[in-house]
């Protein structure tokens, strides 16, 4: 009887620690998350670093942000990445602590008018008298635009990649845009690692917003369980000084 009890217990502790937390990763969003023959980033080395002491599989693959949120709602996920400060409808989540603190700068062409924070870009956009076009990540919200895109002294265009927004920027021929939102880490990897892309552009001295990544759960009991799980192991990951150690090697 006992060895029939001790073969139960060692089936559920198997059962826990073989648990598996799936979520979804930015399908390109260097150098938080670089997909290529291999995904690498800051994401992912997260999740390799949680799994190194978590009695759960943290496992992710990429998806677009779209499609990410739908696989969320539908339970097929238990999260994603986002920021609640970037989502309108915030609270109908659980959001983890910070991972990182993304820093939203605008890029802008060196022949033009320089736009080095957000009070720069409105008097711009109340000196035109057509809109000024921006553009943005599909999907995203910038809260520190709305009163400009909302009183129509600014419309966005849409950009499904960072590269497709500064490849738009940069074109002199047809290029409209007078700028663009973009994270600054992306941006300075990209400098790396792209220089082509950005080698006539510059961005701003300073954000025009402040956000903090974070995992992203649904607002279900276990969502909220996952949540603190979360919590606690992304505080072990601070106090050891590996998320620090993480994050510089994609950012400095």
């Amino acid at each position: 009887m006992r060895f029939i009890v001790g073969l139960f217990v060692l089936v559920s502790t198997l059962s826990v620690s073989a648990h598996e937390l799936k979520g979804s990763l930015p399908d390109h969003y260097p150098p938080y998350s670089i997909v290529g023959d291999t995904t690498q980033g800051i994401i992912p080395d997260l999740l390799v670093a949680l799994n190194s002491f978590s009695d759960h599989a943290y496992k992710a693959q990429p998806n677009t942000s779209r499609r990410s949120l739908k696989l969320l709602h539908e339970g097929q996920i238990h999260y994603r990445f986002d920021s609640q400060r970037w989502v309108a409808n915030a609270s109908d989540y659980y959001w983890s602590d910070a991972i990182v603190e993304v820093n939203d700068v605008l890029v802008y062409p060196a022949s033009g008018p320089a736009i080095n924070d957000i009070k720069q870009l409105q008097r711009l956009a109340n000196d035109r008298q057509k809109p000024l076009r921006i553009g943005t990540r599909f999907d995203y919200h910038y809260p520190t635009l709305m009163p400009l895109l909302n009183n129509g002294d600014m419309v966005r265009d849409n950009f499904y990649s960072e590269i497709n927004m500064l490849k738009a920027l940069a074109d002199k021929e047809h290029g409209q845009l007078s700028a663009v939102v973009i994270a600054e880490h992306v941006y300075d990897y990209l400098l790396r690692s792209r220089p082509e892309l950005v080698g006539e552009l510059v961005k701003s001295n300073r954000p025009i917003d402040t956000a903090l990544y974070q995992f992203q759960f649904p607002k279900t009991d276990n969502g909220r369980i996952n949540m603190l799980y979360t919590n606690r192991l992304l505080d072990k990951l601070r106090r050891n000084g590996e998320l620090e150690k993480i994050v510089n090697n994609y950012t400095q």
